[in-house]
């Protein structure tokens, strides 16, 4: 099986989050792409449900201190590069 996760954000809040699954066995059984359909669904449901509640944990304190585990250390590399894309370009716009 074959899986695939991706997640974009839209905004501050909001994020488009895509997914799909492919499967090469008994695929002449739609029974089977049923199940794994259904399954698959029932897992990002509840994924959507933790985000959200992450979110509205978030919301209760914005500038909360934020705890990053192991799993984070990809995310916070993007956080840092962004910061000084943000940095370098508002340097470059305003020179003085």
């Amino acid at each position: 099986m074959r899986n695939l996760n991706a997640i974009t954000p839209e905004t501050a809040k909001t994020t488009h989050y895509y997914w799909a699954q492919a499967h090469d066995f008994d695929v002449d059984d739609n029974a089977v792409s049923d199940i794994l359909v259904d399954q698959v669904k029932t897992a990002f449901l509840e994924d959507k449900d933790v985000f959200e509640a992450q979110q509205a944990n978030i919301d209760l304190d914005p500038e909360a201190a934020k705890i990053d585990l192991s799993g984070d250390v990809g995310g916070e590399a993007a956080r840092k590069l962004i910061r000084k894309l943000i940095e370098a370009e508002t340097e470059a716009a305003n020179p003085d």
